[in-house]
């Protein structure tokens, strides 16, 4: 997980108590598309380009943004139900999912040989 654009410094803060640096990472397994898990990817990939990005098969597609995201689909399909008050909201939270930068994935893997193959990493 990467966190929300923006949160590189408190992932690097946490990295820190544990004596990492995000220059040291080798590698990053992001489970699904979703704001909270790929929003601060392109940060990562900025200071360290040379880490890997692992998903799942299923998943990579719409990490990458070689398709369009599940959520934000999801979140354009509701729009229309949503009460008055809350369509304002609606349009901002698109927008925010419209804004995440899309990083390659570098590494796939099937997702019941997941932990199989990262344990060889």
């Amino acid at each position: 997980m990467s966190g929300y654009a923006g949160s590189l410094e408190a992932i690097s803060t946490e990295l820190h108590k544990h004596n990492i640096d995000i220059g040291q990472l080798t590698g990053i397994i992001i489970s699904h598309d979703d704001i909270d898990h790929v929003g601060g990817l392109h940060e990562i990939k900025a200071i360290n380009p040379s880490a890997k990005v692992y998903a799942s098969k299923i998943e990579a597609p719409y990490i990458s943004g070689q398709s369009k995201s599940l959520r934000l689909k999801q979140e354009e399909d509701l729009f229309d139900l949503l009460p008055p008050e809350n369509k304002e909201w609606g349009k901002q939270f698109q927008n925010e999912l419209k804004a995440i930068k899309r990083v390659p994935v570098d590494e796939t893997f099937e997702f019941d040989t997941a932990f199989k193959k990262i344990s060889k990493l």
